[in-house]
């Protein structure tokens, strides 16, 4: 197997992290906020399924697409599910302008306590994770779970998220057991829904990042594997990319790069030529192809990431040395 390790945690831990913002988008906004646009509800509804099978411009056409933006509940879900697809499309100043926008417009109306701020809470806490602001993505994700534990019992769905996404920040906070005892609390309670449960995949990627760091890297690669077994097929691309990223950090050179291949093609086919996470993708597989001898190949991804970290100066600025 692979013996870069060092290499093996930054792909694994950022590359995890880094897609966990655009899950719990496209919150649901009340009958009676006094605004009665449905013109734009249905076009965040629209938005969010074509975002969740990686058609992020088309979704960002349908999203602006509505023209003026709506006050209250509307508009702030608006921005919100405009700045996931932004997100999703490597676009990162914009996506925390929207996203604080949408914080900002509920907290102004309704209070700092009100239900639906725990989606925008959620998706810049996720944001500021990628970019290494680790102690404000702490703060925002804590703040969310703990509004969703007021409203939802333990074991509900909208809480589970919650979990699996704090969990995420204290991995890139080195704070190990306590993300390891996040993604199991929630792998079981998946289990417990439903044996099998596709939605435990996202815990299983974390208990695998969470192996990888203590070095027992047969665990690591079966918790990615599992993970890729129970994707759902057509969903969330990027995260599977990600996923097949860290799948490849463990397992030997030729195996390896067959999953940095997939990756990076679902992710130049939903994200773009230029999209940030591609950057650290053909980095890695340029490092595997220098193992398998095929030099050449190997400075081509070379200067393609280049190309693309030139197209995204700010780009998923992680800490890295809080990953080593």
């Amino acid at each position: 197997m692979e013996t870069n390790l060092k290499a093996a945690l930054i792909l694994s831990v950022a590359i995890c992290l880094s897609a966990y913002a655009p899950m719990a988008t496209g919150q649901v906004t009340g009958a009676n906020d006094g605004y009665s646009d449905n013109n734009v509800r249905l076009a965040i509804r629209k938005a969010e399924h074509l975002r969740r099978s990686g058609e992020f411009r088309e979704a960002y056409r349908v999203l602006c697409s509505v023209g003026n933006r709506p006050a209250g509940r509307t508009g702030a879900a608006l921005m919100n599910s405009l700045g996931s697809v932004l997100q999703d499309l490597g676009r990162l100043d914009e996506a925390e302008q929207q996203y604080r926008r949408s914080l900002r417009m509920i907290e102004s109306q309704f209070g700092p306590d009100d239900p639906d701020l725990v989606f925008a809470l959620n998706n810049l806490g996720g944001l500021m994770m990628v970019r290494g602001r680790l102690s404000e993505a702490a703060r925002l994700r804590v703040r969310s779970l703990e509004m969703r534990e007021r409203s939802y019992p333990a074991a509900d769905s909208v809480v589970l998220r919650a979990v699996e996404n704090l969990a995420a920040v204290r991995l890139a906070q080195k704070r190990y057991p306590e993300a390891q005892h996040l993604f199991e609390r929630a792998r079981k309670a998946w289990e417990e829904l439903r044996p099998g449960a596709p939605e435990a995949a996202i815990a299983l990627n974390g208990l695998g990042a969470v192996a990888l760091h203590n070095k027992q890297k047969d665990q690591a690669a079966m918790f990615f594997r599992e993970a890729i077994d129970r994707w759902r097929p057509d969903t969330e691309p990027l995260l599977l990319a990600q996923i097949l990223g860290n799948l490849a950090t463990v397992v030997e050179s030729a195996e390896a790069l067959d999953h940095y291949t997939r990756a990076v093609a679902l992710v130049e086919k939903h994200g773009g030529l230029e999209h940030p996470l591609l950057a650290t993708l053909y980095d890695a597989e340029a490092a595997c192809l220098r193992r398998l001898h095929r030099n050449r190949e190997s400075r081509e991804l070379a200067a393609r990431a280049r190309g693309v970290r030139q197209a995204n100066p700010a780009g998923l600025s992680v800490d890295m040395s809080s990953l080593k």
